[in-house]
């Protein structure tokens, strides 16, 4: 199986600003820790491809995005005097393979600029590009990627289908792959926020974690839609997806690496052996 890991881990800026600069707000000293934990059992599994599924990317509505350029490029100017530049190449054939193999949801092949070569290039958002950060700091050399994109109008459960679809074709392409979910949980916790406070956004990260240790996919699919816009989280349709693929392959128990929240929102790290069938 080609599919050897998967993995949830948040793309809050300021836990990889920690990881560059250890004397940057030791606040963010634990959510830092649990995405290095992350990021070195992903390296374990020497993937030479990363696949990210991002709430930040180019969305379409009704459907999923797939990035189909030669590079995905992104700058994170969260040092003002030394602004992050990283460069990935996109796997185009594996990406062709997820854009050509009819789903229960439609794809979209995105690309910018010229239609191939240098200046064929993607941007690349934050909710991938953080975890990429972690990541990378613990492989041998830069893994190639492809970038997922799902449209928030699509519902949990035919997003936990097509995260169905999505194992059967990861489990057979040739060289090893982990799947990352990018996502934060409730952006209600702090009045002061830009969402303000919530009430429940406590107890909903709370039974979020709980839900991922007991992989219970059927509580996140039946949250009623009022509720998830009430407490702001940005890792459901990810995750559907990623339980979908769950649910198709033979794997270990939950690695919670941890969960934190020194700011407005909820993190949580978390990590999935996956096995040979």
């Amino acid at each position: 199986m080609s599919l050897t890991a998967v993995a949830l881990m948040s793309h809050g800026t300021e836990a990889l600003m920690h990881f560059l600069d250890p004397h940057y707000s030791v606040i963010f000293h634990d959510t830092c820790s649990h995405q290095i934990d992350v990021s070195n059992k992903i390296s374990e599994k020497k993937p030479e491809t990363l696949v990210v599924i991002t709430p930040h990317g180019v969305r379409a509505e009704g459907m999923i995005t797939i990035s189909y350029a030669e590079w995905v490029e992104g700058h994170l100017d969260i040092y003002p005097s030394q602004p992050l530049h990283d460069t990935y190449a996109i796997n185009r054939p594996l990406a062709e393979h997820l854009i050509q193999s009819l789903g229960p949801i439609l794809t979209a092949a995105i690309s910018y600029g010229a239609s191939a070569g240098e200046f064929n290039r993607l941007p690349l958002d934050w909710g991938a590009h953080v975890p990429l950060r972690f990541i990378q700091a613990f492989l041998p050399s830069s893994p190639s990627v492809v970038i997922l994109t799902p449209s928030r109008s699509l519902s949990l459960a035919d997003l936990f289908s097509y995260g169905q679809h999505l194992a059967s074709l990861l489990r057979h392409w040739p060289s090893p792959v982990a799947l990352i979910a990018s996502g934060d949980l409730s952006h209600t916790h702090d009045p002061s926020g830009p969402y303000g406070f919530d009430a429940e956004a406590a107890s909903f990260d709370h039974d979020f974690v709980t839900m991922l240790k007991t992989c219970q996919a059927r509580w996140l699919l039946s949250l009623p839609a009022d509720h998830i816009d009430r407490v702001k989280v940005d890792a459901l349709w990810q995750v559907a997806i990623m339980l979908g693929v769950l649910s198709r392959v033979n794997h270990g128990p939950w690695h919670i690496s941890g969960y934190s929240c020194p700011t407005y929102f909820g993190m949580v790290s978390s990590f999935v052996d996956v096995y040979e069938t």
